[in-house]
């Protein structure tokens, strides 16, 4: 399980989504009182779904990450990766990934690529 902390506020968890002022962390929803703007998460996790923030810092495995705003840096290996505008930074994709606006930097990446 890992640990998802955001806007200092920490959380346990495998599936997350943040959606403006929303949280919501296997299935269980935490309303925080700003905008989200920095989001750091030590562990593995299934998945990340990030309408936007200015700062995400993943030290882990993602199975399943999409992002429609704001540069993502994993310690990790990433299986798919889909992202409007911002910048994605890994150690190995190893499934598809599609980006509009943004640039995707990594170690390898088996997988199609849709820019």
């Amino acid at each position: 399980m890992a640990t998802v902390t955001v806007n200092g506020q920490s959380y346990s968890g495998k599936n997350i989504t943040v959606n403006g002022n929303t949280v919501v962390v296997d299935g269980v929803t935490a309303s925080v009182t700003t905008r989200v703007l920095k989001i750091e998460i030590v562990g593995d996790i299934e998945s990340l779904s990030c309408e936007s923030c200015d700062s995400l810092h993943i030290k882990g495995n993602v199975k399943q990450l999409s992002t429609m705003s704001g540069d993502v840096d994993i310690e990790g290996d990433v299986i798919s990766v889909t992202t409007a505008s911002g910048d994605v930074t890994c150690k190995n994709i190893n499934g598809p990934v599609k980006t509009i606006s943004g640039d995707i930097t990594c170690r390898n990446m088996t997988g199609d690529m849709h820019l």
